[in-house]
């Protein structure tokens, strides 16, 4: 605690307080997005599967042309559950942008999930939809 009478020392203290309390405001942030990003995954995933067993299902009863449409219905049904999920882990790395990862201005997105395979799938992703993405 500063002494009484020292402005200089209270107007430190001051600062350090309003960011560290900035800061806890941000680590909070961060820790509920990236729950919010694993919930959507493993929903996402249960979905994909849930798909995925009954596309199969599906196929193994007839081979005609309505069932054939709704087994590859179903399968892109699951793909798509899964989009905003590995949206938000390609475009932030898992990281909100509070934290540094505004996707508005990353060159290039940030995977969080592995590899430099993944980081190039992310970004042809990206490419591809900012270059095919019509702009309103």
């Amino acid at each position: 605690m500063p002494a009484e009478g020292d402005p200089n020392a209270m107007v430190t203290e001051a600062v350090h307080n309003f960011f560290d309390y900035k800061a806890e405001l941000v680590r909070r942030e961060v820790a509920q997005l990236l729950r919010q990003g694993r919930i959507s995954l493993a929903i996402g995933l249960a979905f994909l599967a849930l798909c995925l067993i009954a596309a199969n299902a599906l196929g193994g009863f007839a081979s005609g042309t309505a069932l054939t449409v709704g087994r590859e219905s179903l399968t892109i049904g699951g793909w798509v559950a899964m989009w905003r999920p590995s949206r938000f882990f390609c475009t932030t790395g898992g990281r909100s942008r509070a934290a540094g990862a505004s996707t508005a201005t990353s060159p290039t997105p940030r995977c969080g999930i592995g590899g430099q395979g993944l980081k190039g799938a992310c970004h042809k992703m990206e490419m591809w939809r900012s270059h095919n993405v019509k702009k309103y």
